[in-house]
Order: structure tokens, then C-alpha cells, then sequence
């Protein structure tokens, strides 16, 4: 019921994002499901909310911390 919010799911393109930010980032280990997130939110044009600073590791990926205003 909140507008602000959208559930996605990993659709045609998310693959091949997802093999470009590991690779580009350097990505193994726990930040592997960094990198899922942001490939699914680059793929739907979404905007991630997230207090770890490792999301700026993912060129393009529109992110922001909710608790800095």
C-alpha cells in the first residue's frame, strides 16, 4: 500500500547487468548480493535506500542513505 515502494523481479536484462557490476566493481564474497540489488534496481530504474556505503561501488546505481537528509 505504499506508493514509494515497488517489489521487482531479475527480468531479461538483469544477467548481463548483474556480470558487468561484478566485474567492473571487483565484486566476490558477501558483496556478490550487492550487486544483485543493484542490478535489479539498474534494470527497473529504481532508487536503492541503504545505509551501506559499498553501494557506490556500482557506477550508474541511484542510491541514497535515508537517514542523511
Amino acid at each position: 500500500d505504499s506508493p514509494n515502494v515497488l517489489a521487482v523481479s531479475a527480468g531479461a536484462r538483469h544477467w548481463p547487468i548483474f556480470c558487468n557490476l561484478l566485474k567492473a566493481a571487483r565484486v566476490s564474497g558477501p558483496m556478490v548480493t550487492d550487486a544483485h540489488i543493484a542490478a535489479l534496481a539498474l534494470e527497473h530504474g529504481c532508487r536503492v535506500a541503504t545505509r551501506d556505503l559499498d553501494f557506490a561501488r556500482f557506477e550508474g546505481l541511484d542510491w541514497f542513505d535515508p537517514f542523511v537528509s
